[in-house]
This record gives structure tokens, sequence and C-alpha cells, in this order.
């Protein structure tokens, strides 16, 4: 047992509850507190139902002398985010990127756009502008008015760079989706300084962290060696693929709405479908989940916008995605991220290569998985706490 600390000294290592069938040496009784009663064998006290068999668990107050790490909580004033079109992104934002706050946070949905609040982070999102006009030069204007000046923003949406940023240069801080490259950072006259990614996270499975890689199935158990599921049509890049994996035998068509690869081996698993969502042939959402944390290398080959969905929900379950060598990556990642890259035109040509390097080397597919998982839990407690401390600033 880890050594209790006592009123003039601390306890040495000690076991002072022994486990059934052991002889192990009771604590020194130096100046230290009595120690807990220890609990008895499930025999001796009964099974559940039985008369006075009901143990209640032991209650751990701190020793005498010691400090208990509530007396020092005193409450921080509330972080207030504020959703101008949906709360769609709220579980994400509140269980992934907010949890390394040391403050509550209280939501807000204003689609009105009338609520200011001090200490507040106001979520933007391209339909609140496009659909019902909301205009943040507007709000930040009239929260100005009222005395509030100091606004967090996350941008969520905006896959085509198609809308006025001149809000972020009032913004205390812009955590946006889909990171723009330095041509339209520049282009768009948004202030670089301010400006940081908000991953996409995951469409469908709100929280799917696994961040024990004790909780994470080892590539050399996963049963798809690469998997890819998503439409095809009218994306580029993923049509490029396609016809790569063919070519080299990893896939036998691109036919739509049927599985392929499923049974492992030297396959890749894909269930290629059309851009209807309503589709009832789509995969679902817990499906998915289980393929993907069954696939080894998860391809993430450009969609409609510069970032994906598919790369988080990859990371999360312990996959390798392999990604487009792009701004919108390189920049928030770090040049040096571990994620296996190629440019846009490699995708039909240099990942069926790279697949079959990696096919025949066991150890280091398992190195890279290592090294992937490890970038990943220490990325995400690095942007927490970023995040978490230009929160502070609000309240300063």
């Amino acid at each position: 047992a880890a050594a209790v600390a006592g009123a003039g000294a601390a306890c040495p290592p000690c076991e002072p509850c022994p486990a059934v069938g052991t002889d192990a040496e009771p604590c020194p009784q130096l100046q230290c507190p009595p120690p807990l009663e220890c609990p008895q064998p499930a025999a001796a006290v009964g099974a559940v139902g039985d008369a006075g068999a009901f143990v209640p668990s032991p209650m751990f107050a701190p020793a005498p002398g010691s400090m208990d790490y509530l007396d020092a909580w005193t409450g921080a004033e509330p972080l207030h985010v504020i959703y101008h079109h949906s709360a769609y992104h709220w579980y994400w934002h509140l269980d992934h990127w907010l949890a390394g706050l040391k403050r509550p946070t209280i939501m807000t949905i204003d689609t009105r756009g009338d609520v200011c609040r001090r200490g507040s982070i106001v979520v933007v999102n391209h339909l609140s502008i496009k659909e019902r006009k909301f205009n943040p030069d507007d709000y930040f204007a009239r929260c100005a008015q009222q005395g509030v000046t100091k606004i967090g923003v996350f941008h969520t949406g905006d896959i085509d760079f198609d809308q006025s940023y001149g809000y972020y240069h009032k913004a205390a801080f812009v955590y946006r989706n889909h990171f723009p490259s330095r041509a339209i950072m520049g282009a768009k006259g948004m202030p670089g300084s301010k400006v940081n990614l908000m991953p996409l996270g995951s469409k469908n499975l709100q929280t799917i962290s696994l961040d024990d890689f004790r909780q994470t199935i080892a590539s050399a158990q996963r049963k798809h060696f690469c998997g890819f599921i998503g439409a095809l049509a009218h994306h580029t890049t993923r049509k490029n693929m396609a016809e790569g994996l063919q070519a080299a035998g990893w896939i036998p068509s691109q036919a739509t709405y049927q599985k392929m690869g499923f049974d492992g081996g030297r396959n890749c698993a894909v269930y290629f479908s059309t851009s209807d969502w309503g589709n009832k042939q789509q995969m679902k959402p817990e499906e998915y989940r289980q393929v993907m944390q069954q696939t080894t290398f998860a391809l993430v080959p450009l969609g409609k916008g510069p970032d994906s969905f598919r790369v988080y929900e990859a990371l999360e379950l312990g996959a390798i995605p392999i990604i487009t060598d792009a701004d919108a990556f390189n920049i928030p990642f770090g040049s040096d991220h571990p994620l296996p890259k190629v440019t846009e035109a490699e995708w039909k040509s240099k990942v069926p290569t790279m697949l079959a390097a990696w096919w025949e080397d066991e150890a280091a597919v398992f190195a890279l998985q290592k090294r992937v998982f490890r970038w990943w839990v220490l990325w995400k407690e690095q942007f927490r706490r970023k995040l978490a401390a230009d929160v502070d600033t609000l309240f300063e």
C-alpha cells in the first residue's frame, strides 16, 4: 500500500490489508493515523441478499494535518459557450477539447445573436451566416456596447472559405474547422497569430476516444490491414485512390454498397457509397466504428474540404490515417507529425506501393502505430492546455 501522510511523519510503505491467503507484515506503528479496517473476504460477510451482508465501501478521509484539495476550491467563473446555429458540435467540444478547462462550462443556444456574456466563446457556423444572415461583425459591435469586449470564436463548417473574416481581428482567439492554407489566410486577411485548428472530430460517433493504449487493438491483431468507408462520386482524389487500389489488387472493384475485403488478409476493407446520406444502405455508425477499430491503415483522401472527419475517427480508435500532404494538416499538426502522407497526385500510384511495403514489415507497422498513438495523445493534451490558457484570458 502507498505511504499515508501523518501529523508528524509519513508511514513507510506497508501492507496493512494483506490479501487473502498471504502473511504480509503489518504497518509499523509510528505517529501514523490508525489504519482503515480491512474489508473482509466475500465468504466472511456473506452473499448479496443475506441478512446483514451489505458492506459499504470505506470512506477515505484525509489524514489529520493533511490538506484536502477540495479545501482550496472556491469555484471559478464559468465559461459561456454560445451557439448561433445549433449545438451539433457540443459533445465533441465539451468532451474532447474543453476537457482541459479548470472552470465550469455553460452552453447557450442563441439563434438571434442577442446574447452577450462576459467570459464567452461564440460558435459561428457557416449556415447561420448563409441561411439566417447572422453577421458576426454586428454581434461583436452589440456586445462591445454592452461592455463585453473579450470574446473567443469557434468557427465550424466553412469548407469553401467564402465568408468575411473581419471579426477574426476583433476576437480574442479563433479556433476553426478546416485550417486555411497560407495562401488562403493571406488572401482572406485572416490574422494568422489568432487562428488555430478546431479538429472536426466525428460526424456520428460522439465520444469514442481511447487515450489508454491498453484499450487499443495492436496492429497485428487487427482484422483489416487497410480500409475506407465513404463515397467516391464527385471526389477526384478518392476516385484516383480506388483506381490505384484496384489496379494493385487491394480491392476487387469500385462497386457501391458492397462489402469488399472484409474477410481480412492482403485486402483493403472498403464499402463505397453514394453521396446520398439518406440512402438506407449507408453503413451505420456503430458498424463503421467496429470496422475502423479493426483497421490498421485508414485511408483519408481529400473530400469536399481540406479537413476530414475520418482523420480523427481513425486516430481516436488507434488506426493510422494516411493523409494528404497539405497545409491544412502540416501547419496545425506540425511539419514533423508522424502521419503517413502523400500529395494529392500520389494517391493512385504511391499509396498501393506504401501498403505493399508495410504488409511485409509487421514490426515497422507496430512501431508506427505506437508513434502515432503517442503523438496524438500528446497533441491533444497540448491543444487542451493552449485552449484553456486562451479561455483564461477572457477573464483577465
